[in-house]
């Protein structure tokens, strides 16, 4: 187990194989070690992998620090949940290039039945901050999880009524989970996992928000 959370890393860093490749490799193999372990003549005969990225994926030597990204995200409390686990979220799965790789820190499920997304301007009118808080509200009451990307303005806005409404939400980074950004927001991170939600991300930990 722990050599497939290595080897589903080291997926994400052959640099000629994206998120699409990846996903057929992944379908085709059933595993990223399996992915590792066969030919370049098995590989290259996967649709658009081709003898280069064949060669990049058998000749990939980076292991060791995929291994150490593992062991110190696990340190962290930060769960690695690649494309084949069943706790993959399924709707992602239905997407053309899904991410082959999440990093996830606490409890919520991430195949809840009912769950809305809610993203919105960093700086918005008094009208969208009513009408925002007035959607998590009913929804909050139908027991529906709230995502969004914990940015400042509407995200935020979302993630804290949902908070004060005791509903599930789920945070979505563009970065590492060993910050948040905007640091504005760490406490309400915080409030999150302690709310029974989650925060996820497909950046490892060290990834800057840009």
């Amino acid at each position: 187990m722990e050599e497939e959370k290595y080897c589903q890393v080291a997926l994400t860093r052959v640099g000629s194989v994206g998120y699409v490749h990846a996903k057929l490799l992944l379908e085709h193999f059933g595993s990223a070690k399996a992915i590792f372990t066969a030919s370049i003549r098995e590989l290259q005969a996967i649709e658009g992998i081709g003898p280069q990225r064949a060669r990049q994926i058998r000749e990939y030597g980076g292991f060791p620090e995929c291994q150490k990204l593992v062991q110190q995200s696990e340190a962290k409390g930060i769960r690695l949940i690649g494309y084949g686990d069943p706790d993959f979220p399924a709707s992602l799965k239905e997407c053309y290039d899904p991410p082959s790789l999440l990093y996830y820190s606490g409890t919520a499920s991430l195949n809840l039945p009912r769950t809305v997304a809610i993203i919105g301007t960093r700086n918005h009118t008094d009208y969208g901050r009513q009408l925002t808080q007035q959607l998590v509200k009913e929804f909050a009451a139908h027991n529906i999880c709230i995502i969004s990307g914990m940015a400042y303005g509407i995200d935020g806005l979302a993630h804290r009524t949902a908070l004060e409404q005791g509903c599930t939400t789920i945070g979505v980074l563009a970065h590492g989970l060993d910050h948040i950004y905007p640091s504005a927001h760490t406490g309400m991170a915080k409030e999150i996992l302690k709310s029974g939600g989650a925060l996820l991300t497909e950046f490892p930990i060290g990834t800057k928000a840009q």
